[in-house]
């Protein structure tokens, strides 16, 4: 399903046939198969499933497991809204809090490339969340202590490249190590380019699953729930 002019047939396939219930039933298989048999993809993708049952939400768990695959993953929210619209806009704290963590680690990972003083201001400026979040006790203490360190290092302005090369592995894994254990967040793993072309392509087809399933095909309202139900969901 690598192929755009075959998704293209299969759109057209699904539209002609007189009920599609075993078509989209196959077809989620084959697109499930290229995670679930991979021994490094499958337990990280099935780290969702936990993570957006620990989520005290309206939302289905489904739509939360789309959310979280999409930030963490991909960079991409598109699917969740294709399953429930608007909810993006209108997110539920948690989740809120998940959204602005993700994007202070990637600030952080993204300063290893540019030690530089204003990156650096940015960033010490990006843990200041303490009056925007309900944080948990520990977590609002590890995130003022990372916070420190980085504040420390502006004193001295001249010394901050040579500062970050001494301890910024260590620092930015006290920070992954963080947000792993205070929000289970499945970041700080080393994927291999195939490993993440693999994760793109596997929300690609999930993504035109559900755009096939919100067309014209004549598919039974039991079967697409249930198709939605399992979305990005591994065997357990």
């Amino acid at each position: 399903m690598n192929d755009p002019r075959w998704l293209e047939v299969i759109r057209l396939i699904l539209a002609l046939l007189p009920t599609a219930d075993q078509c989209f039933e196959q077809l989620k298989q084959v697109i499930d198969h290229s995670i679930w048999t991979d021994p490094v993809l499958s337990p990280l993708v099935g780290m969702l499933t936990p993570k957006a049952l620990s989520i005290q939400s309206p939302y289905p768990a489904a739509a939360v497991r789309s959310f979280y695959f999409g930030l963490i993953f991909v960079r991409d929210l598109n699917l969740v809204s294709l399953i429930i619209p608007g909810m993006v806009s209108n997110l539920y704290p948690e989740m809120a809090l998940d959204l602005y963590l993700v994007r202070l680690y990637e600030q952080s990972t993204a300063f290893t490339t540019n030690p530089q003083a204003d990156t650096l201001i940015n960033l010490a400026l990006t843990f200041d969340l303490e009056n925007r979040f309900s944080l948990s006790p520990s977590l609002k203490s590890g995130l003022r202590t990372l916070r420190l360190d980085l504040v420390n290092a502006l004193q001295e302005p001249e010394s901050i490249a040579p500062w970050w090369q001494t301890t910024g592995s260590t620092w930015q894994q006290t920070l992954t190590q963080l947000l792993q254990a205070e929000r289970q967040l499945p970041i700080g793993g080393t994927l291999t380019s195939e490993q993440r072309q693999k994760l793109q392509q596997y929300y690609t087809n999930n993504l035109f699953l559900l755009q096939s399933l919100n067309g014209d095909c004549r598919v039974s309202p039991p079967a697409k729930d249930q198709l939605i139900a399992e979305i990005l969901l591994t065997p357990a």
